[in-house]
């Protein structure tokens, strides 16, 4: 009897026990319910003001402790309340992301100040604070993804501006007015006021003797495109050549009135420009001969030159206070120049002298076939006009080999001008 009635006990205590469950489940229920209709009463207002009803705090923790047996209980009978429960659970996931990230962007940002303080105020520590800016490096691909945001960025710059070794070239015994990198990017010139150049490796050695010849500062340097050449320009008024053992080779540039400022090479490595305190411009080949008269326009003196890329324009640098734009070009440019402007003119189309002969032999060497066509029509106006009518006929029918484009008929356009200057 003592047992059967402990047993009874017992049964009805566990019965308690899961009736108490069942009412902290149905309370729970509607709790859950009772919010999921407040946030559906929100229904047209804007998405973030109705995140603001979905579950948060202590009942979102308690859906998600007993999300099995509610989902057993409500999947089939009220499967919108599971629904508004998992998008609550993942709003709040967004949000505790986000609060995550902003916690460990505002520790970053704290640990690169104290990188920044030990780099500023206690360079004793630099070691100990690249260490720790390294050290950030990894923090941050770890808490974000693999990226290094700025503020750990920003710390490894200091510390890495602060550690390396700053390379200094010394072996001039005076002011360095002119750099520059050789194109191989291998060596370095440069030009000083102890009247000297140097050439250097990027190990901060010297290579070779110094490069002695200019009787002033040296005020300017500049390598050829294939970097077996450098040119000079110094206040002796002049200009040098050297090979890269330091060679002067050939003369000095020698026309400039006073300092030279500026030196370049053209992107051929054929010609070289010089700027002077003599507000002049010159244009040089390697033989140090000028090619043409001095380029005059500005009103100072010309601190800075440079070809354009193809070669066919310098840009100047003046004291002015004025850039100014020269068309330049090559020899070829030039006589082809020279060819178009005189292609209709009777001196070349209806050469007289052996000279004016040659030269328009030489034009269509220069001329793609259609200007060749063109000219050779323009000789045979010229000749029909003399009465050379099978001269003429010959010269328009070459042309309209050379260019189809040509519909000209030949015998009748050399009759037509025949005639035409006959009746003069």
């Amino acid at each position: 009897m003592d047992i059967a009635h402990e047993a009874l006990l017992e049964g009805w205590a566990q019965f308690a026990e899961w009736r108490q469950e069942d009412r902290d489940l149905r309370r729970l229920e509607q709790r859950l319910e009772d919010a999921y209709e407040e946030w559906k009463e929100r229904e047209g207002v804007e998405a973030k003001e109705r995140d603001n009803y979905l579950l948060t705090g202590g009942l979102l923790a308690e859906v998600r402790e007993q999300q099995g047996v509610l989902s057993e209980r409500l999947n089939n009978s009220r499967p919108a309340l599971m629904k508004y429960f998992a998008d609550s659970d993942q709003k709040n996931a967004e949000n505790v992301a986000i609060l995550k990230e902003a916690l460990a962007r505002a520790d970053m940002q704290e640990a690169s100040r104290k990188v920044r303080d030990k780099l500023l105020f206690t360079p004793a520590q630099t070691v100990e604070a690249t260490l720790s800016a390294i050290d950030l490096v990894h923090r941050s691909q770890q808490d974000f993804a693999g990226d290094v945001v700025y503020p750990a960025q920003d710390a490894l710059h200091r510390a890495w501006f602060k550690i390396r070794e700053r390379l200094k070239l010394e072996g001039h015994s005076s002011s360095v007015h002119s750099v520059a990198f050789s194109p191989d990017r291998d060596r370095i010139v440069s030009g000083s006021a102890d009247n000297t150049l140097r050439l250097w490796d990027l190990a901060g050695n010297v290579v070779g003797s110094p490069f002695k010849g200019h009787s002033d500062w040296v005020r300017s340097v500049a390598f050829s495109p294939d970097g077996d050449r450098i040119v000079s320009g110094s206040f002796d008024h002049t200009l040098r050549l050297w090979d890269l053992s330091g060679n002067a080779i050939g003369s000095p540039f020698e026309g400039h009135s006073s300092s030279v400022h500026s030196v370049a090479f053209n992107p051929d490595g054929d010609r070289i420009v010089s700027g002077s305190f003599d507000h002049t411009l010159r244009l040089w080949d390697l033989s140090g001969n000028a090619i043409g008269s001095p380029f005059e326009g500005h009103s100072s003196l010309v601190r800075s030159v440079a070809f354009s890329p193809d070669g066919d324009r310098i840009v100047s640098g003046s004291n002015d206070s004025t850039l100014r734009l020269w068309c330049v070009g090559t020899w070829k440019d030039e006589l082809r120049y020279c060819c178009n402007l005189l292609m209709h003119h009777t001196a070349l189309a209806f050469p007289q002298t052996a000279a004016a002969q040659s030269a328009g032999e030489v034009c269509q060497q220069v001329w793609e076939r259609p200007q060749s066509a063109e000219f050779l029509v323009a000789q045979g106006n010229a000749l029909a006009r003399r009465g050379e009518v099978d001269k003429a006929i010959a010269k328009i029918t070459r042309a309209k080999e050379l260019d189809p484009a040509i519909t000209i008929d030949p015998t009748a356009r050399a009759n037509e001008l025949a005639d035409w200057s006959r009746s003069r």
